[in-house]
């Protein structure tokens, strides 16, 4: 066919990329990174959608947003000069309070999926830990048997 190189070109490039992100699920983690990876994953999820309402609603370029999101995080970030106290004089405004405690309400329930997630895996390596344990003594019975077989 006239396009025929073209689609073998594409093939490879779709099977290439289709390896890689099958060799990216399949790696093994432990619960922590697990959990590290998906509360990551949400922030830069929820960063992203505020981002793009903040951009859409107010008109103001994305450098100008990334600025302000920065300067956003940084007053969200505890103190060091005592708990509870705020390195600046007076209180919080209204809207970074909200917006604090609007992030404290996602983050609560990401974590709370991440918490859901482990205890469903846990409850999983459980049963299959039984299933294992059923099975040596099912294959521990046939050697004995087989065994008992090859003595007579």
């Amino acid at each position: 066919p006239q396009f025929g190189d073209v689609w073998v070109t594409s093939a490879e490039r779709r099977e290439s990329s289709r390896k890689r992100a099958l060799s990216q699920l399949r790696r093994p983690q432990s619960y922590c990174a697990f959990a590290a990876v998906a509360i990551q994953q949400a922030y830069r999820a929820w960063k992203s959608r505020i981002m793009e309402v903040a951009t859409g609603q107010r008109g103001i370029g994305s450098s100008a947003m990334a600025a302000h999101v920065r300067r956003a995080e940084q007053s969200v970030k505890p103190s060091t000069s005592g708990p509870g106290l705020s390195s600046h004089s007076g209180h919080m405004p209204p809207k970074s309070m909200a917006a604090l405690e609007q992030s404290m309400s996602f983050f609560t329930g990401e974590v709370n999926k991440v918490n859901g997630m482990i205890g469903h895996l846990e409850a999983e390596m459980q049963q299959q830990k039984a299933d294992i344990t059923e099975v040596k003594e099912l294959i521990g019975g046939l050697l004995k048997k087989q065994q008992d077989i090859g003595r007579s």
